[in-house]
């Protein structure tokens, strides 16, 4: 499961990207993001895919500066 920090990145990847966290420095509660993320993690623990699944992704690794994990 991947979030993103922020909107734009999330609407860049959303084939790569499974929920966007962006929505707190936007206009989105803190209740309500947390909620909405709490029943997006029981709904994965139920069987629901995340994107890499549903792409059929196998190895995605975030790029930066330094050792890659």
């Amino acid at each position: 499961m991947k979030v993103s920090t922020n909107t734009p990145l999330y609407e860049g990847k959303r084939h790569w990207i499974d929920f966007n966290a962006g929505v707190l420095v936007e206009d989105g509660s803190s209740d309500e993001v947390l909620l909405d993320f709490i029943n997006y993690i029981i709904s994965v623990a139920s069987g629901e895919w995340v994107n890499n699944e549903k792409n059929n992704f196998r190895e995605i690794s975030i790029f930066k500066t330094g050792v890659t994990l």
